[in-house]
């Protein structure tokens, strides 16, 4: 068995990686992987960062960005390059045959600004996040 959590975010040849999850198990071996898509919460009001209103520090949060942009140009970020579909598609190209998707999407009525955490909230989450270079 291959079981991996929240690791294919962070890897940009994700094809590759299915390729080797496959050639290492024998047959009738099994992959097991969690994957959060944070595509779908990108790009985020400028106001939110990481889901929590930075408005009180905007000017501090503008340059925090900043950081995380220049080590990571959002459009070369495997963080952001794929989704629920990709993975299920990688895993079909790869030569995986019986393939089963659980996916859990919520929302919350209101607009992300109502839906935003508060600054007591916010240290207890942790967003995954690319640590700056």
């Amino acid at each position: 068995m291959v079981t991996t959590r929240s690791v294919l975010i962070y890897v940009k040849d994700k094809r590759r990686a299915f390729e080797e999850f496959h050639r290492v198990l024998k047959p009738g071996g099994r992959l097991s992987i969690f994957e959060a898509t944070n595509n779908f919460t990108h790009p985020e009001p400028p106001h939110l960062f990481g889901g929590s209103d930075v408005t009180p520090v905007a000017d501090l949060a503008e340059r925090v960005k900043a950081v995380y942009t220049s080590g990571q140009p959002p459009e070369e970020s495997p963080m952001l390059d794929f989704d629920e579909r990709d993975l299920f598609d990688l895993a079909e190209r790869a030569g995986f045959e019986e393939i089963h998707l659980n996916y859990k999407a919520k929302t919350i009525p209101g607009n992300l600004e109502d839906d935003a955490r508060d600054w007591e909230t916010a240290p207890g989450a942790r967003p995954t996040r690319l640590h700056p270079r």
